[in-house]
């Protein structure tokens, strides 16, 4: 088929067209990186990561991990892929967002699996459809219960890997928790920031690398920031070296607004130890 097989979207493509193949989808960090889900950097994308349903056998071949579950093929789910080499569209079978979310809390931390929960149910809540994680979740399969205990901590509205990590840490080190999704609104518009403390009047917003480089977005936060001002809110811009290098320093800030707006931190409030999230 002339796949340029260093991508990982071309392997893909050519295990699916291989001949003699037992049903299978795409699980694991490969099932992720195909549906564009965020991972740790430290996750390796070297073999491609197939799970067909019991009684087959997993496939053994060269740069291929297979993994057998008790599943059934109403657990896949095709999705068109676009090849890098050559621009052209080509279908791939997925393992479902509930199995796969099990899939990954194999190989991942609760904190990713958490925001991997928080993007696989933004992304069916935009789309109109609802996850049923129940099957996937039966006791005694590997994952299950670290991604129960996931979705236990999932809210809905986080739309980015970082976005979670940030509320899933601002949490722990002791600070009130935060609103995901709450709508400020002033005189003719409206805005939803990242995190927020509405009985306090403080919010968070994360800014990555996009808020930086692109003029658009920059010149959109500039207002955006202002209205937040003039709406009477205290916003704290978070960046990549807050989150995971400098975290302590973001906790201290969060914590002097919500005092500075009234929160009574009981006792000589001291933040707990919490480490930068891994990149």
């Amino acid at each position: 088929h002339n796949l340029d097989l260093s991508s990982l979207r071309a392997r893909a493509v050519a295990l699916t067209v291989r001949r003699n193949m037992p049903p299978f989808a795409f699980s694991h960090q490969t099932g992720a990186a195909l549906l564009g889900l965020a991972l740790p950097a430290s996750v390796r994308h070297d073999r491609l990561h197939v799970t067909v349903p019991h009684p087959h056998r997993a496939p053994r071949l060269e740069g291929v991990s297979g993994h057998a579950y008790r599943l059934d093929q109403t657990s896949f789910s095709v999705h068109s892929i676009v090849l890098e080499s050559t621009g052209e569209a080509r279908f791939v079978s997925v393992l479902s967002e509930p199995w796969l979310l099990v899939t990954l809390a194999t190989i991942v931390g609760l904190d990713d699996i958490v925001a991997l929960a928080d993007a696989m149910r933004w992304r069916a809540h935009s789309e109109g459809r609802e996850l049923d994680f129940s099957a996937a979740l039966a006791e005694g399969r590997p994952g299950s219960a670290r991604a129960a205990r996931a979705l236990s901590l999932s809210e809905l509205g986080v739309r980015s890997r970082p976005e979670s990590l940030m509320r899933l840490n601002l949490a722990r080190a002791g600070l009130p928790p935060a609103t995901v999704a709450h709508t400020i609104t002033g005189q003719g518009w409206s805005a939803t920031p990242d995190l927020a403390w509405p009985q306090f009047r403080v919010l968070v917003e994360y800014e990555g690398d996009g808020h930086r480089t692109s003029k658009r977005q920059f010149e959109h936060d500039v207002r955006r920031f202002d209205r937040y001002a003039d709406a009477g809110w205290q916003a704290i811009r978070a960046t990549k070296l807050d989150l995971f290098g400098e975290f302590d320093d973001l906790v201290a800030r969060v914590a002097s607004r919500l005092r500075g707006n009234g929160w009574d931190a009981r006792g000589r409030w001291r933040p707990r130890p919490t480490p930068p999230a891994h990149l």
